[in-house]
């Protein structure tokens, strides 16, 4: 009885749950359906509103375009259902015309069934004919449609079979028929090529016959092709023929050779000489050279030594250049009409070493045949770097100093370099990667007002030279034993660091070291005029400094090649070297 009770209150229970679960999912179900509804009713609302707005839009602005395009629509369906009707009635009228035409062929065929095969015929042809009699516009409307179309289709069949032909250009040359071409430009071609083959000797006539064109129809007539006509008009001719190789060099025609393996081995041959078997490396001549087997007249057949010590030969031979005094290698490359790049690929040392002397190279030996290599070369190189200027309260003006060194980059490249008999004549870079950036060189300017020369002798010649020392003799004179190119000024007794003064206002074209000179100021001034000051022990002036006469530039040394504290002075004018003397006061 007890568990009786259990089962009911159990069953209870659930049927409770089950009763909350229902409820739950009812109030969430409600809850949605409301939301939709609620959601879809707004939709409706903004739709009426859209299609309002929409309408009034409609109304104000594009109801008589769309009427109009209406119109427009509706007389271009009434034009092609017209059209179309009035094709479709004269089609089935010139269908049922040849229905018709065939039912009388037929019933005048089978009117005798007795009559013999002609006769039969006879009857149809009388029944057609007794038709057309009776249909006249009909017919004539027919044969009116029929034949352009049957004119059309005889056309178009024409074409197709002159399509097919093979039309080509008959050549008939010195009385004979040599051959079909393509067309005249093949002849012409081959033509140019006959007189490329050609060496005449002197008071030789050109075989120059004038060809007879005609065109044919050919069936399976080979073309030929320019060289192949070459070799047909020679053999028309009266000489002797031989089978040869021809040899042509940019276009100039070097004879023939027998043994045409022979020539094409000694040209490989001069092209190995220059290979190194790199990936990617072209090896070719410089010039255009052409081997072209054929038909040549025997007079013109020359022996394969002949040719070979031809191609082998040299042009010119290597030219040189003594290098004088005042040259510099921009000067030089001038000289001798050449780009200073040429003149450095010839001459590796040539921008640093220069001495006067020096035999330069200016023009290589070439090869009559030259050959060409381009290979792809990987190296690396440095990245000069920048200056940058700063301006200095502490320095004169036109003195510089830096103030911070400058560092040069590193980068790989890889180039397309070309050589000519081994010599690089260019090169393209392929890339570029850099290894390192370089560094900037700061350089500081002087802003300082230099002071007004004094201690001066203050003589002024008229020639606008002063004095460029003061208390001193002269030691050695211009000219005389050794020819000397200046004056020599020293001191009784030490001498070292007396000031040296501008002879002449001016601008500082050289200041350093010049070998022999040692430390060396060149002055140039107006008028062509150059002063040189040279054994210094101290230079207190920089390249491009504006000087004026009087102004301390150095003072008195004994660098460079020199016995003793002096100056050693020169003037040149417009090139030409002067005894100082006769220029100062």
């Amino acid at each position: 009885m007890a568990s009786k009770i259990d089962k009911n209150e159990n069953k209870t229970q659930k049927n409770k749950e089950e009763s909350g679960i229902e409820s739950t999912s009812k109030k969430t179900f409600d809850f949605f359906f409301d939301f939709f509804a609620a959601f879809g009713l707004f939709g409706l609302y903004i739709a009426s509103i859209i299609k309002g707005s929409f309408s009034t839009l409609y109304k104000k602005y594009l109801k008589r375009y769309v009427y109009k395009l209406d119109a427009f629509w509706l007389r271009i369906v009434k034009f092609f259902s017209k059209v179309s009707r009035a094709f479709m009635f004269k089609f089935y009228m010139f269908a049922k015309f040849f229905v018709s035409a065939k039912n009388v062929i037929k019933k005048g065929y089978h009117s005798h069934e007795n009559a013999s095969v002609p006769k039969k015929f006879f009857y149809a042809t009388k029944a057609f004919l007794r038709g057309v009699k009776n249909n006249k516009s009909i017919f004539i409307t027919t044969v009116n449609y029929a034949l352009p179309i049957i004119s059309i289709s005889i056309f178009i069949s024409l074409v197709s079979f002159i399509s097919s032909l093979n039309f080509a250009v008959s050549v008939e040359y010195n009385g004979e028929h040599i051959g079909y071409v393509e067309n005249e430009m093949v002849f012409e071609s081959a033509e140019t090529k006959l007189q490329e083959r050609m060496i005449y000797l002197e008071d030789d006539k050109a075989i120059d016959n004038i060809p007879k064109f005609t065109v044919a129809i050919v069936e399976d007539q080979p073309l030929k092709t320019d060289a192949q006509m070459t070799d047909s008009i020679i053999q028309t001719s009266a000489g002797d023929i031989v089978k040869a190789t021809g040899l042509r060099i940019d276009g100039e025609f070097y004879g023939a050779v027998k043994d045409g393996e022979t020539l094409e081995t000694e040209l490989n041959k001069i092209k190995e000489e220059y290979k190194t078997n790199v990936e990617g490396e072209e090896v070719s001549f410089a010039k255009e050279v052409k081997t072209e087997p054929g038909f040549f007249l025997a007079r013109n057949i020359v022996n394969e030594a002949e040719v070979m010590s031809k191609i082998t030969t040299k042009e010119q031979k290597d030219v040189y250049y003594e290098v004088a005094e005042g040259d510099t290698p921009i000067i030089i490359a001038a000289k001798n009409d050449m780009k200073l790049e040429d003149m450095v690929a010839l001459n590796k040392d040539i921008l640093s070493n220069c001495p006067i002397g020096k035999q330069v190279l200016v023009k290589k030996s070439q090869s009559f045949l030259p050959v060409k290599v381009t290979r792809t070369e990987t190296y690396t190189q440095e990245v000069p770097f920048n200056t940058t200027y700063t301006d200095s309260n502490k320095l004169f003006k036109g003195r510089q100093e830096v103030t911070k060194a400058g560092a040069k980059g590193k980068e790989v490249l890889s180039a397309k370099v070309d050589y000519v008999d081994g010599y690089e004549i260019g090169r393209t870079i392929i890339t570029t990667t850099r290894l390192s950036e370089p560094t900037d060189q700061v350089i500081a300017k002087g802003t300082l007002e230099m002071p007004k020369a004094s201690n001066t002798t203050g003589k002024v010649s008229g020639y606008g030279f002063m004095w460029p020392v003061k208390g001193g003799y002269i030691s050695q004179h211009y000219g005389g034993r050794g020819n000397h190119n200046g004056i020599d000024y020293a001191y009784r007794g030490n001498g070292l660091g007396q000031p040296i003064y501008a002879a002449m206002d001016g601008r500082v074209t050289f200041s350093g070291k010049s070998g022999s000179y040692g430390n060396l100021v060149i002055i140039q001034s107006d008028g062509g005029v150059q002063t040189w000051y040279a054994h210094a022990s101290k230079l207190q002036v920089s390249n491009g400094q504006t000087v004026s006469r009087g102004q301390v530039i150095a003072n008195v040394g004994s660098t460079g090649r020199s016995t003793g504290n002096h100056l050693h002075f020169r003037i040149i004018i417009n090139g030409v070297q002067k005894n100082p003397i006769n220029y100062l006061p």
